[in-house]
């Protein structure tokens, strides 16, 4: 099962500034968990898996860097 993660989870999880998060958290694949949130876009409502997170980083260091 997926890791479901809210951003103060993720900014831990990748070692960032929660303030650096509420910056670029649309950046990473995300999903809401309530229909006002999603016609909000507020990222208290907005979750993270960590699989999703960490193959969107991955794809984002192959095509600035190739495949290492």
């Amino acid at each position: 099962m997926r890791e479901c993660m809210t951003y103060l989870e993720l900014t831990d999880f990748l070692q960032i500034k929660a303030s650096t998060m509420r910056n670029i958290w649309r950046e990473y694949p995300h999903f809401f968990i309530t229909e006002a949130s999603r016609k909000a876009h507020c990222l208290k409502g907005a979750r993270f898996s960590k699989d999703d997170v960490l193959r969107h980083l991955k794809e984002k260091m192959e095509l600035e860097y190739g495949n290492t």
